[in-house]
């Protein structure tokens, strides 16, 4: 299982690494930067997975904080390349409000949804959701979005939950 995840680890780093190699404009340069950290920490990571046996579910591992570590570069290259070079910013536009307003999106589940969901009766809507494990999921699909959406709505409205 280790050695599939690092071989196309390896296949993916090599076929990005063959198109940027020859990077000329400051947003490939920029990518081509970042794609360096991200290959030095998710090697690193695949590296100690296989002497810490695996990332495990008990106790984080250095290869657990190293691999995230790449993948999140990762991630912030593919919103970089479609918001800079695909001009596709409204496809991330939710993620974008919701990182406007991140203490709102990370405590608003707790302290804001689930409060106001039980004032309106709608948590026992939700509560047959719950009986196997792909309704869970989409229940925590809706309930995601439903955050997100909500956060959304106050981040147009300029309401901030700051520190």
């Amino acid at each position: 299982d280790i050695l599939v995840v690092t071989m196309a680890s390896i296949i993916f780093c090599g076929v990005f690494y063959f198109y940027l190699r020859n990077a000329g404009t400051p947003d490939e340069i920029t990518i081509k930067k970042l794609f360096n950290w991200a290959i030095y920490w998710l090697v690193l990571g695949l590296f100690f997975e296989a002497y810490e046996g695996g990332i495990q579910k008990g106790r984080p591992t250095l290869s657990f904080y190293f691999v995230t570590t790449g993948l999140a570069i990762f991630l912030l290259m593919s919103f970089f390349i479609i918001i800079q070079l695909l001009k596709k910013e409204k496809y991330l536009k939710l993620l974008i409000d919701n990182g406007q307003n991140p203490m709102l999106a990370y405590a608003g589940g707790t302290n804001l949804l689930n409060p106001l969901l039980s004032i309106l009766f709608i948590d026992n809507l939700f509560a047959f959701l719950t009986v196997s494990p792909w309704l869970g999921v989409i229940k925590g699909i809706a309930t995601t979005l439903l955050l997100a959406y909500t956060v959304k709505i106050f981040t147009k409205r300029n309401i901030f939950w700051r520190t």
